[in-house]
């Protein structure tokens, strides 16, 4: 659409059509040029719902990673309090045991002076 046609369109001013364009923050649109310029932007817009579903997916895939990668983090925690439990009991076990022997040799001890006097 050419100057005249878009002015006879609007039904401007030729002064006040230059003055709209000179701004070219300014968007606007005939009503002949208007659906073209809706169809451009209905096709915009499918395209970023295509892009926005992709990055959605994405971003899912991302968020299960992270759930597994701190499933697997707390599992690792578990098992080195149950092997840090583990060394424990084995030193309390052991500890147990010097004690016994240490009481038998006192108790043996203790006898052998009784036997003694």
């Amino acid at each position: 659409m050419g100057t005249v046609e878009i002015i006879e369109c609007l039904g401007i001013s030729a002064e006040v059509y230059d003055s709209l364009i000179k701004h070219k923050e300014i968007c606007w649109f005939c009503s002949g040029c208007n659906p073209e310029a809706l169809r451009m932007k209905e096709l915009n817009d499918d395209k970023l719902l295509v892009v926005l579903e992709k990055m959605m997916v994405k971003l899912n895939e991302v968020e299960e990673k992270l759930h597994q990668k701190a499933d697997v983090k707390a599992v690792e925690d578990v098992e080195c309090s149950v092997k840090q439990l583990e060394n424990s009991a084995k030193e309390l076990r052991s500890n147990k045991n010097r004690v016994q022997q240490l009481e038998k040799k006192c108790y043996e001890t203790g006898q052998r002076h009784l036997d003694q006097n």
